[in-house]
C-alpha cells in the first residue's frame, strides 16, 4: 500500500510538471518571446539591461548568457504596476509583473513541495507548515538577508518598498526563470536559496497556529481576530485585536493584515505552558553560599536551570545544532566582584545548558562606546570579566570577529535599519544574559538595554546624539529588540548594582536569577524588585505603548517576587521617580522643560583623571576634550546623557547639581 501511494503521489507531481510546461509554452506563444514589447525609456545614465545582466549573473541565479530577446521578460518581472501605469513615461506600453507573479507563486510552491516530499519524512501538517517560507514577509526577509539584490532592481512609482512588493517581484522573477530556462534551472535557483531555510524552518514561529492549537486544547472558547487599517494607502498599517471567549487578549501591529494577526498571535502564543496568561518571567533565588556574593557554581547552576525549566526548558527556545550567540553585559570588561558585567558563573551556567542541548555557542558583545571595537580590546575585556576562563571550562568559543553588517528593519518605529556585529547576524539564535543595574540615564539597565551591545562600539554615540531623551532612546531599544528577536533572557540579579550605575554604582545583593522570553516582561519584574515603577523605564513604556506588553498583566512562576523585593535599593542620583499628585506633576513638567537646569552636571575630578580619552571618544556631541592628560567638559554643549560617567573606570567624572537643580530635586522629594 505504501508503494502504491508513493507512485500515485509521484504521478500527480509528474502531471503537475507537465501542466507547468504547457503553461510555459502557451506563454511563450503568447508573445513573450515572439514579439518585441515596447521598451520603457530609461532616465539618462541608467543602463537597465546591464543592471539586469549583473543581477542574474550573480549567485544564486548564475545566468550569465542572458539573450537580448529574454531581457524584456526579466524587466517585466521586476516592474511593479505603479511604475507601468503611472511611471515617468506613461505613454510607453510597459507591462507589470502581476501575471508572472501568479505563475512564479505556483512554480515556487511546487518546487518546495516536491523537495519536502523527496527529502523529508514528515507528516502533511508539518510539510505544510514548512511551506510558510514562501509567505510574503518571509520571502522579503530572505531576499534582504541573502542580499539577492532584487529589492534595489524593482521599478515602482510613489510607493514604499513593502514586503509584499519585494515578495511579488521575487515570485515573478522565479516565473521568468521558469519560462526562459525551464523547470530544472528554476529548481536549482529555488533550492539554492531555500534549502537551508527549509531545513532550519522554525515552525514554532507559526504564532497564530500555535495560539489556535493552545486555545482548542485548553477549551478556552472562541478565538477571534478584529482587524483595523490605519496609515496612508500606499503604506498601510494593520492592527489586529484578538479575543478568547469574548475576553480581550491583546493587540499587535504590522504592515500587512496577516502580519498584524501574526504579531498578536505571537504575543498570545508565548504563554502556553504552566497556565500563565501573559508574558512572564521565571524567578528563582539561588541558595546562599560562601562564594563571591552567592556565586558558587552549584548554587548558580541550580538556580539558572530551575528558572529556565519553569518557563518550558531550554528546548523551548533553541534546537540542537543551532549556532547560538550568548550575549552577556560586557560593557568594557571589569572584575566580576565590581558587578559591572554579567558574572562569569551565570554565563557559564547558561553556556553549559546550551552545550548540553547540542548547540554551538559563541560568547560575544561589543564593549562600551568609549572602547575601540578590536580584537585586542575584546581579549582584554573577556579576560577581566572572567569569560576567557568560562570559554575554556565549557568548550565554547569567544568571538573576535570585529566586523558588522547592516540589518534592515522596515517595521521599526524610529529605526529602519541597524549596524549589527557579525556574530549576532550569523547566529541562528541569541540568548541574552544580562546584569541587573541602575543607570544614570535610563534609570535601570537589564534585559532590553543589554541588546545595545550589538551595536559596534564607536557607533553607539550616534544613537545617544540622535535620541537625547530617555524615552526616545527606549523606543529605539524596542526597535532593536524586535529586529533581532533574542529567544531567551536570563538576568543575573544575584549581586546587582545600585546607586550611580552602570559603572560607578555599588554592589547590592538581591539573590535572584530571572528568566523569560520577553525582555519587557523580565525588566518589569526587575523594576518591581528594586522599587521602580515599570512605566518609568523607557523600554517598558515604549513596549506598552505598542501593545507588546501590559506591565500590570505580567505573571511570574517560581518564587514570589514580593518576597524577593529590595525596597531600599538605592536609585541613581538622577532618578526622579516615585510619588504622585498634581503638584509633583507640575514640578516634573517644569524639569522636563528645563532639563539641563535640573539634571546633574558631569564634572572632572582632576586628581583622578588619567587622560585616557575614553570620555572624549564616547561623547556624542564632542563636549569633552582631553588636553595635557586631563579631560574638560563644555557644559553648554553637554546633553546630560552621562556616557562619560558610564565609561570612566577611574571614577574621574563626578555629578552635581546647581542651586536651582538642588531646589527642584528637593521639591521632587
Amino acid at each position: 500500500m505504501e508503494a502504491i501511494l508513493y507512485e500515485n503521489c509521484r504521478m500527480s507531481l509528474h502531471q503537475a510538471t507537465m501542466r507547468l510546461s504547457t503553461i510555459r509554452e502557451r506563454l511563450r506563444i503568447g508573445g513573450l518571446f515572439g514579439q518585441k514589447l515596447p521598451r520603457h525609456p530609461e532616465p539618462a545614465g541608467r543602463d537597465r539591461g546591464a543592471e539586469l545582466c549583473a543581477l542574474l549573473a550573480a549567485p544564486p541565479f548564475g545566468i550569465t548568457d542572458l539573450s537580448d530577446a529574454a531581457l524584456p521578460l526579466y524587466d517585466r518581472a521586476l516592474t511593479h504596476r505603479s511604475y507601468a501605469n503611472g511611471g515617468e513615461y506613461p505613454a510607453a506600453a510597459v507591462e507589470d509583473n502581476e501575471r508572472l507573479e501568479f505563475l512564479g507563486n505556483y512554480v515556487l510552491d511546487f518546487i518546495i513541495a516536491d523537495h519536502l516530499y523527496d527529502a523529508y519524512d514528515l507528516p502533511p501538517g508539518e510539510m505544510n507548515r514548512r511551506l510558510q517560507v514562501t509567505r510574503n514577509t518571509k520571502l522579503a526577509n530572505i531576499v534582504l538577508e541573502q542580499g539577492l539584490g532584487i529589492d534595489s532592481a524593482i521599478r515602482r512609482k510613489g510607493l514604499a518598498l513593502t514586503d509584499s512588493i519585494i515578495a511579488d517581484a521575487f515570485e515573478a522573477l522565479i516565473g521568468a526563470i521558469f519560462l526562459d530556462r525551464g523547470l530544472d534551472v528554476a529548481r536549482e535557483v529555488v533550492l539554492a536559496i531555500f534549502e537551508d531555510e527549509i531545513a532550519e524552518c522554525d515552525t514554532r514561529r507559526n504564532y497564530r497556529g500555535r495560539l489556535q492549537e493552545y486555545v482548542a486544547q485548553q477549551d478556552l472558547g472562541n478565538l477571534a481576530y478584529d482587524y483595523r487599517q490605519t496609515g496612508p494607502g500606499n503604506c498601510p498599517v494593520w492592527a489586529a485585536r484578538v479575543t478568547v471567549g469574548g475576553v480581550p487578549l491583546g493587540k499587535g501591529e504590522a504592515r500587512t493584515k496577516q502580519g498584524g494577526g501574526d504579531a498578536r498571535g505571537k504575543r498570545g502564543a508565548r504563554p502556553p505552558r504552566g497556565g500563565v496568561r501573559c508574558n512572564r518571567s521565571g524567578g528563582t533565588r539561588p541558595s546562599p553560599s560562601s562564594g563571591a556574593g552567592g556565586y558558587g557554581r552549584d548554587e548558580v547552576d541550580a538556580a539558572v536551570s530551575r528558572a529556565i525549566d519553569l518557563i518550558g526548558g531550554m528546548g523551548r527556545f533553541v534546537a540542537p545544532k543551532e549556532l547560538v550567540l550568548l550575549k552577556p553585559n560586557l560593557l568594557q570588561g571589569q572584575e566580576p566582584e565590581r558587578c559591572v558585567t554579567t558574572h562569569p558563573a551565570v554565563v557559564a551556567a547558561v553556556a553549559r545548558l546550551l552545550v548540553g542541548h547540542g548547540c554551538q555557542v559563541v560568547i560575544g558583545d561589543s564593549p562600551g562606546a568609549g572602547i575601540v571595537y578590536n580584537e585586542t580590546n575584546l581579549r582584554r575585556a573577556y579576560a577581566r570579566a572572567g569569560y576567557t576562563a568560562v570559554a575554556e571550562e565549557t568548550s565554547v568559543v569567544l568571538n573576535y570577529d570585529t566586523g558588522y553588517q547592516t540589518v534592515s528593519y522596515p517595521e521599526g518605529a524610529v529605526m529602519k535599519q541597524f549596524s549589527i556585529i557579525t556574530p549576532a547576524v550569523a547566529a541562528d539564535a541569541i540568548v541574552v544574559v544580562s546584569k541587573a543595574k541602575t543607570h544614570m540615564w535610563t534609570r535601570m539597565t537589564g534585559a532590553a538595554k543589554n541588546l545595545f551591545g550589538l551595536i559596534p562600539g564607536l557607533e553607539k554615540p550616534v544613537f545617544h546624539f540622535r535620541f537625547q531623551d530617555e524615552y526616545a532612546f527606549g523606543r529605539m531599544l524596542v526597535d532593536l529588540n524586535e529586529c533581532m528577536k533574542p529567544r531567551l533572557q536570563v538576568m543575573d540579579a544575584v549581586m546587582a548594582m545600585e546607586g550611580d550605575g552602570p559603572q560607578a554604582g555599588s554592589p547590592r545583593k538581591v539573590g535572584v536569577i530571572l528568566a523569560g522570553s520577553d525582555p519587557a516582561a523580565v525588566d518589569t519584574v526587575l523594576a518591581q524588585l528594586i522599587g521602580m515603577d515599570p512605566l518609568e523605564i523607557g523600554t517598558i513604556r515604549s513596549a506598552a505603548a505598542r501593545g507588546l506588553i501590559d506591565p500590570a498583566a505580567v505573571r511570574t512562576v517560581g518564587d514570589d517576587p514580593a518576597d524577593l523585593a529590595v525596597p531600599d535599593f538605592k536609585k541613581p542620583s538622577t532618578y526622579t521617580g516615585g510619588g504622585a499628585g498634581p503638584w509633583r506633576r507640575v514640578v516634573l513638567a517644569v524639569t522636563q522643560r528645563f532639563g539641563k537646569t535640573y539634571a546633574p552636571r558631569p564634572g572632572v575630578v582632576g586628581e583622578a583623571c588619567i587622560g585616557c580619552g575614553k570620555c572624549e571618544r564616547i561623547c556624542p556631541v564632542h563636549a569633552v576634550t582631553v588636553t595635557e592628560s586631563r579631560a574638560t567638559i563644555d557644559l553648554s554643549r553637554c546633553i546630560r546623557c552621562y556616557c562619560c560617567h558610564e565609561i570612566c573606570t577611574e571614577h574621574a567624572i563626578a555629578l552635581s547639581r546647581g542651586l536651582t537643580g538642588r531646589l527642584l530635586a528637593r521639591l521632587l522629594g
